[in-house]
């Protein structure tokens, strides 16, 4: 087995036949966490939603496996299946669907677990505590009326209970407050230790305050273009995205 969660080799994808990912390559372990960063329009959330199989996202070459195992000719569902998991920067709401029935559902798909609808229940008020969430979200439909910080928060209660094996967060730090960044940290700190590996995208070093990663990675152009520690956010204070262009690794 690969000791690769998340191997991506000589990547592009297209969107309506213009290149927004570009031979891109990346290697993230077990348990490590890559934080990926750079201006609007640099194809951060293109990589992560074509690594999920969104329909619009075509891969025109390269190679993406969780664990070894290539996941670009399997549906989204099966993805996930293999293990990924994506946290999106726009979740979209599913009016009728309440949150327990739907993280039941997934996590009898995913995991495999038939767990009766009342312990499920109990189990998930309780992630919802922990996260800052009221124990009634447990039946609230799917983000309908939730606002950006709960849409987080929601976000991350999936993540608890699913565990996947890479986890893809799209701007999870965007609406929360210091105690929701606290708290996220605690979590993807939590789960890197049992193995999960973390593609975290996001503009700015706030969440990084409380969260140390393995590698910081700058996108430019539909590339990584430079790739430090948490010595480099003091690059990018500096220079900005723009100004940044020297390949590191």
């Amino acid at each position: 087995m690969s000791k690769n969660a998340l191997t991506i080799k000589n990547l592009s994808v297209a969107v309506e036949r213009k290149t927004v990912v570009s031979n891109l390559s990346l290697d993230i372990k077990k348990g490590e966490v890559h934080v990926l960063m750079g201006s609007n329009g640099s194809g951060k959330s293109s990589l992560t939603l074509a690594l999920a199989g969104h329909p619009r996202y075509s891969v025109i070459n390269g190679r993406a496996a969780i664990l070894g195992r290539n996941i670009l000719k399997l549906y989204p569902e099966e993805r996930a299946k293999a293990g990924l998991f994506l946290a999106f920067q726009h979740p979209i709401s599913v009016p009728g669907v309440p949150m327990a029935n739907f993280l039941r559902l997934a996590n009898s798909a995913i995991k495999n677990q038939k767990i009766p609808l009342l312990v499920f229940r109990k189990e998930l008020a309780g992630v919802f505590k922990n996260i800052g969430l009221a124990e009634d979200f447990v039946d609230r439909d799917v983000n309908s009326g939730f606002s950006g910080g709960e849409q987080r928060r929601g976000e991350l209660a999936s993540l608890l209970v699913l565990e996947p094996k890479v986890a893809l967060l799209d701007e999870i730090d965007s609406g929360l407050d210091v105690d929701g960044l606290k708290a996220t940290a605690k979590i993807i700190e939590n789960l890197r230790k049992k193995g999960t590996a973390f593609l975290i995208i996001t503009h700015t070093p706030r969440l990084l305050k409380y969260l140390v990663p393995t590698k910081i990675h700058v996108m430019q152009g539909g590339n990584i273009v430079l790739s430090g520690g948490n010595t480099l956010l003091k690059t990018i204070e500096e220079k900005g995205f723009k100004n940044i262009s020297k390949k590191s690794k």
